[in-house]
């Protein structure tokens, strides 16, 4: 029997036969706007308050004052759940340091704080120093997936951004290393905006291939049946 982690999300576990196999790498990819954020945080703070695992966010575009802020708007106290050890959000900067360097503290912190829900956002901020060189983005995507698999947590998500217009997934490079993949998508008219979501690879496990509207509102992400 396939060993499971429950996302808690309404409507994404029934997507992946019931949950994500324990222990994968899950790319979270989309467009700005996407929900890509608000999914992987209700992942991290669901599993917190209702399944009482450890989650660690680390955040290299946002400041984690900015993210707590944002996310209290559906409810969630990321700060009380910082206060009782249940939550660890990292600030960062990719600026100020090599990609190599990052991941390794990264990694470390993860470790030690026992992290069993772990959140990169975003790959792309990540690799800033390393340009736009494929085989050096390549290269460190495989050390990426080889580090966090060592510290053995049981899921792992990986933050990638697609530039807005761009039919590809993240950088090109981390769809090829990862466990799973979700895409979320965004879509605009003039009267509302559209989000859906589809699950490209789950390895392990059979999953819905249709693509699902994803309601984001004051409770935060639902997934709903498939669209027509």
């Amino acid at each position: 029997m396939i060993e499971r982690v429950k996302t808690g999300v309404p409507g994404l576990d029934e997507l992946i036969g019931g949950g994500i196999p324990k222990g994968h790498l899950v790319l979270v990819s989309g467009g700005p706007g996407a929900g890509k954020t608000v999914l992987s945080s209700q992942i991290v703070y669901t599993g917190a308050t209702v399944y009482g695992e450890r989650g660690l966010y680390a955040t290299f575009s946002e400041s984690p004052e900015a993210l707590k802020r944002n996310l209290m708007s559906f409810g969630w106290n990321f700060e009380e759940l910082e206060k009782r050890g249940l939550v660890k959000i990292m600030g960062l900067p990719a600026i100020i340091g090599e990609a190599a360097d990052l991941l390794g503290y990264l990694v470390d912190e993860a470790a030690e704080f026992g992290a069993q829900r772990l959140v990169v956002d975003s790959f792309t901020a990540l690799v800033l120093s390393l340009g736009e060189n494929v085989g050096d983005l390549r290269a460190f995507a495989h050390t990426l997936y080889r580090s966090i698999k060592r510290i053995g947590c049981p899921l792992s998500i990986l933050v990638a951004e697609t530039p807005y217009g761009q039919a590809g997934i993240g950088m090109g490079v981390e769809e090829f290393i990862v466990d799973g993949i979700m895409l979320l998508k965004m879509r605009a008219n003039e009267r509302r905006v559209h989000r859906s979501i589809m699950i490209l690879k789950m390895r392990g496990t059979e999953h819905d291939l249709n693509c699902h509207p994803m309601i984001i509102d004051s409770q935060g992400v639902r997934i709903m049946p498939e669209i027509e």
